[in-house]
C-alpha cells in the first residue's frame, strides 16, 4: 500500500480486524459526529493539513482540503422519509461540505443531478464513480455448513433497508395482491429509529408468509440470492441500488421501480415497474413466476452487466481524480 495513504478511525468501530488489516490509526477520543466534526479536524491539523478523502455521506463542515462521497440527496427529495433531527442535520451539513470540498465524487448520474439541483455547485466538481461488487462476492466456497435450513422453498427476496423511502408498504400489498401460497416473500435488512415504518410493520406483523431477517453472513446472503425467484427493489429514490448489481452478479432476476438511478445503472437487464402501483408490481411478480425459459435473458443480461462494474476500476478513477487536483 502507498504509505502516502493513511487510514484513521474512531476507537470501538464495527470492523476491527479490517482496520487492523489497513494498519489504521485510532484517534482518540469521541465517536460519531463528535468525532468527525471535533477530534478529526484537530489531529488533521496536526498532520500539517493533509488532504482528507471520505467515502461515507458526510464531511468535515471546517476542513477545505478535503474530497467527500454524497450517495444521494434523499433527505431533499423527500424530507418526511427521515426523523426530524436526521434530516435538519444533514439540510445544514451537506450543501457546506459540498460547497467547501476540492471534489464530490458520488455513484450515479443520478445523483449528480441531484447534487447539483440542491447544493447549486459546478458539476465539473463532481465524479460519478460506481459502486461494484464487493470482493467477498466474487469467491469461491463451500455451501456446506451453511445455514439455510430456514429458506422457503420458493420466495420472492428484498434486501435493503427497512425505511419508508423503500416503499416497501406497495412491495408488501403488491404481495398480498399475488395470492400465491406456495410463494413467500423474504425481507433481509434492518431498521433504525432514523428511518422507521411504522405503516409497514402493521403490514407484516404476524404474517407468516412474510419473513424478515437480519443480520446475515456475507456466504448465508449469497446463498439467499441464489435461492430466489427474484429480487424485488420497488424504492421511491436511490443514488445507486447495491443489491440490484449483488442479485445480477449471482443469477437472480431483479424486478425494481422505474426511477432515474436504476434506469441509467440495470436498464433491460432489470424488469423496471410503476413503483407507485401495487397492481403493476403484482404483474411483474407474477410475470416472472411465469415466464420459466424467457427469463434466463434477463439473467443472462444481468450478469453480463454486473461483470461490468469493478472496485479496481472505481479505486483507478479515484487515484485519478486525486492526481488531477
Amino acid at each position: 500500500m502507498n504509505p502516502d495513504i493513511r487510514f484513521v478511525c474512531p476507537a470501538g468501530i464495527k470492523h476491527p480486524e479490517l482496520a487492523k488489516q489497513l494498519g489504521a490509526k485510532i484517534v482518540r477520543p469521541f465517536a460519531g459526529h463528535l468525532w468527525e466534526q471535533l477530534t478529526l479536524p484537530m489531529w488533521l491539523q496536526r498532520q500539517g493539513n493533509p488532504l482528507l478523502i471520505n467515502l461515507g455521506n458526510t464531511g468535515l463542515l471546517n476542513y477545505d482540503e478535503q474530497i467527500v462521497t454524497i450517495h444521494d440527496m434523499a433527505f431533499k427529495v423527500q424530507p418526511l422519509w427521515f426523523a426530524r433531527s436526521f434530516q435538519l442535520w444533514y439540510d445544514y451539513l451537506i450543501p457546506r461540505i459540498a460547497n467547501n470540498s476540492r471534489l464530490i465524487l458520488t455513484v450515479s448520474n443520478s445523483s449528480k443531478n441531484d447534487i447539483v439541483k440542491f447544493t447549486k455547485v459546478d458539476p465539473e466538481k463532481i465524479h460519478v464513480i460506481y459502486n461494484a461488487i464487493p470482493e467477498s462476492f466474487t469467491k469461491k466456497f463451500s455451501e456446506e455448513g451453511i445455514n439455510i435450513s430456514s429458506l422457503p422453498e420458493k420466495y420472492i427476496l428484498y434486501v435493503g433497508a427497512i425505511n419508508p423511502r423503500k416503499n416497501l408498504a406497495h412491495m408488501v400489498e403488491a404481495y398480498n395482491l399475488l395470492q400465491r401460497e406456495d410463494v413467500k416473500l423474504l425481507m433481509i435488512g434492518e431498521e433504525h429509529a432514523s428511518f422507521a415504518d411504522y405503516q409497514l410493520q402493521q403490514l407484516y406483523k404476524d404474517k407468516a408468509d412474510i419473513m424478515l431477517k437480519s443480520k446475515l453472513t456475507d456466504e448465508e446472503l449469497i446463498c439467499t440470492y441464489k435461492r430466489a425467484s427474484a429480487l424485488i427493489n420497488v424504492s421511491y429514490h436511490e443514488g445507486f441500488g447495491l443489491p440490484l448489481l449483488e442479485a445480477m452478479h449471482l443469477g437472480c432476476p431483479v424486478i425494481c421501480s422505474d426511477i432515474p438511478a436504476y434506469r441509467e445503472i440495470f436498464g433491460d437487464a432489470a424488469i423496471l415497474v410503476d413503483p407507485t402501483s401495487a397492481e403493476a408490481i403484482r404483474n411483474a411478480i407474477n410475470d416472472v413466476l411465469n415466464m420459466n425459459g424467457a427469463l434466463n435473458s434477463k439473467i443472462e443480461k444481468g450478469k453480463i452487466l454486473a461483470s461490468q462494474f469493478s472496485y479496481r476500476r472505481s479505486a483507478e478513477k479515484i487515484i485519478n481524480c486525486i492526481n488531477n487536483l
